[in-house]
């Protein structure tokens, strides 16, 4: 049995705490939390930090990866991983703007995602299930376009714990997965109307 989670983001400084790596921020905490934290792999383009079963109390092995490629271009490292077993279960954290700053929702990927880090991985590993830690970001405010509001930090201290809340939600739920959680449970306790 296998977690392996995708932190979607941009790599480098530049981008550091924009709503766009809302994946990377996730994963950065799971590793944290399972004692380590994500690393350069030599000649490769992600980051990754794996844990064993028994480590911080999780019941099963955890993969953690982080693209180096840019958001659009996230899954062409999938090359790199065999993710087709059955005991694997794969996940992907990514911003939503269709939710609110400080949401998460948990759900399966159904069909072609319209985010493109998404989809870029779905175009990759065309036969693998992808479960979404979707973190919410908000629609960008009048007269600013979508790729200005994705890669901004956000523009107030308020916005930026909201967004942080969201963050450290969406950790809480890979926690959970990685503890045992069911998936409908962690639907459960994440997917309901959180109060802002």
């Amino acid at each position: 049995m296998q977690l392996t989670v995708f932190g979607l983001g941009n790599p480098g400084k530049k981008y550091e705490l924009t709503l766009h790596n809302a994946g990377f921020e996730a994963t950065d905490r799971l590793a944290a939390f399972l004692g380590g934290k994500t690393r350069k792999r030599c000649l490769r383009r992600y980051k990754a930090f794996s844990a064993q079963e028994g480590t911080a109390g999780i019941v099963q092995d955890v993969l953690i990866v982080q693209p180096l490629t840019f958001m659009n271009s996230s899954g062409v490292i999938a090359h790199w991983f065999d993710l087709k077993d059955e005991g694997n279960t794969v996940v992907a954290v990514c911003d939503n703007m269709d939710l609110e700053p400080g949401m998460v929702r948990v759900r399966w990927v159904q069909s072609r995602s319209t985010h493109k880090g998404l989809r870029s991985l779905q175009e990759n590993m065309p036969d693998v299930r992808i479960l979404a830690v979707f973190v919410g970001i908000g629609r960008p405010a009048e007269g600013v376009s979508v790729p200005d509001h994705v890669l901004s930090r956000p523009a107030d201290e308020q916005k930026m714990k909201l967004f942080i809340e969201g963050v450290e939600n969406a950790s809480r739920a890979l926690e959970m997965l990685a503890m045992g959680g069911s998936v409908t449970d962690v639907q459960f306790e994440f997917n309901k109307k959180q109060k802002i």
